[in-house]
């Protein structure tokens, strides 16, 4: 069974130089690609100094985002390098062999899975809320946008309990860390494009479940989530914009719902958008005022 990594890289080449610096030798991977995302110049030429036979870099013409750069990567493994698994990883993310070589093991004996993850935690070595979570539903999102700025999802998303199994059933596998199946990537046409970033996985796991496979995270492996390496904290009125695309295209493109409840999300989603806005115009002028006076 051949493996190929996909690192998807946006200015972040110190961390993937250092990610490729310890996996590069792990024997159960064969191939490493970098997606370069159309990073600064001097970022990007960071990571020539890691190709070799295993390791290629990609170079975009263009940041289309999270689907579309990883989509580079994957299909140049599946296609070319006719790998049997793939494997998605960010470059704040670190694993040990052991992790690849349970996916593998768990992919051949559990022909019904589609999707892997693994047990998470993060930089301090500690239990990370989200290791999964449900698909959206109407009342979920509702309750989403009901409450301006609260961007929690504890209702919607579980944690593990004690349990046994070593291979746990879940409906979507978080986007910082996951393997599938080559020919089922390909079956459903890999990752959907139009989405710049977030609800990527909600919608592979909504096309995964249309084909009947299951997804599920490994329970006895760990990787390690550094979150302090990550930009996630920098969110503005564009990120909310972004965010608020993608949420829309899921929930017209993927969604069950019913027409009138589509369009009272669509209301919603106007709604939550505009008032961020005004609270990061006031902000601003706050801020600017206090400077004024110093």
């Amino acid at each position: 069974m051949k493996l190929g990594v996909v690192i998807l890289n946006y200015n972040t080449s110190n961390s993937v130089v250092n990610l490729i610096n310890k996996i590069q030798n792990y024997s159960d991977i064969d191939y490493i690609v970098i997606v370069d995302n159309n990073s600064a110049k001097e970022d990007s030429q960071l990571l020539r100094k890691v190709i070799s036979n295993k390791v290629e870099v990609i170079y975009s013409k263009e940041n289309s985002g999270y689907a579309s750069g990883n989509n580079i990567g994957i299909r140049r493994l599946i296609d070319d390098k006719k790998v049997d698994v793939v494997v998605i990883c960010n470059p704040d993310i670190f694993f040990e062999n052991e992790v690849i070589k349970k996916i593998k093991e768990t992919f051949k004996n559990n022909l019904d899975y589609a999707i892997l993850g693994s047990h998470r935690v993060d930089g301090k070595n500690k239990h990370t809320q989200r290791q999964y979570w449900k698909l959206p539903t109407f009342k979920s999102e509702l309750k989403e946008l009901s409450i301006i700025f609260d961007n929690s999802k504890t209702e919607n998303c579980y944690k593990f309990s004690d349990t046994i199994e070593e291979v746990v059933e879940v409906e979507v596998v978080p986007g910082c860390f996951w393997a599938a199946r080559a020919d089922i990537l390909k079956r459903v046409d890999y990752l959907d494009e139009h989405t710049f970033l977030w609800y990527e996985e909600n919608i592979l796991a909504k096309k995964i479940q249309r084909i009947g496979y299951k997804k599920g995270v490994l329970t006895k492996t760990t990787i390690v989530h550094d979150h302090d390496l990550a930009t996630t904290n920098n969110f503005n009125y564009q990120s909310a914009k972004i965010g608020a695309t993608s949420r829309w295209y899921y929930i017209s493109k993927y969604s069950d719902f019913a027409i009138w409840k589509k369009l009272v999300l669509k209301i919603m989603i106007c709604l939550n958008l505009l008032c961020f806005r005004i609270y990061c115009y006031l902000r601003r002028n706050k801020n600017g005022k206090s400077r004024s006076k110093n």
